[in-house]
């Protein structure tokens, strides 16, 4: 594909099941692995049931196990700086290292992701799990969102929509 300059896609994402269970979990973060691979677009985020269902929070969650394949992917940088022998030696032994400069730094750098809607509580009995705070997220999106098709075309598409969705089991000339 790239020889040629080609997009490519990938149908990955896609899952028999239709509960979010463990099986559900497992089965795509296998399909995510496929993010790794140079494609272009991936589809089927979101699908349940062998695509015969969608759900907006399963579609933010695949979004979260992309980014942090592609985190992976992108590797860790070990450098003086963050193998940090300095700040061991200035914190020492049994010392705190959360409170150290070097620590905040790098906790901001980029270099460790904390996953978009990961469920990540400081404090037992915080805990909303990823699914909520997918929702959560999905609610945001949804309150903010502006659709970039002009509302011309919008309400043609949905004249047309609402005309389709009548025929459906009528015969031509019925």
């Amino acid at each position: 594909h790239r020889r040629y300059g080609w997009p490519t896609y990938n149908g990955s994402f896609s899952t028999d099941v239709i509960t979010l269970d463990t099986q559900n979990g497992a089965e795509r973060l296998l399909q995510a692995l496929i993010a790794l691979s140079p494609v272009d677009m991936l589809l089927g985020l979101g699908s349940l049931g062998a695509g015969n269902g969608v759900s907006a929070e399963v579609i933010v969650m695949d979004h979260d196990l992309v980014e942090t394949l592609k985190r992976v992917q992108a590797g860790m940088r070990v450098d003086v700086e963050t193998v940090a022998f300095e700040a061991m030696q200035r914190v020492g032994p049994g010392g705190d290292f959360t409170a150290d400069d070097l620590t905040l730094k790098l906790l901001r750098s980029g270099e460790y992701y904390f996953g978009g809607s990961f469920d990540r509580p400081s404090k037992p009995g915080e805990e909303i799990g990823w699914y909520a705070r997918a929702h959560e997220r999905v609610q945001r999106i949804a309150a903010s969102h502006r659709p970039a098709v002009p509302d011309a075309i919008r309400r043609d598409l949905e004249r047309y929509a609402a005309g389709a969705i009548g025929a459906v089991g009528k015969y031509p000339g019925d």
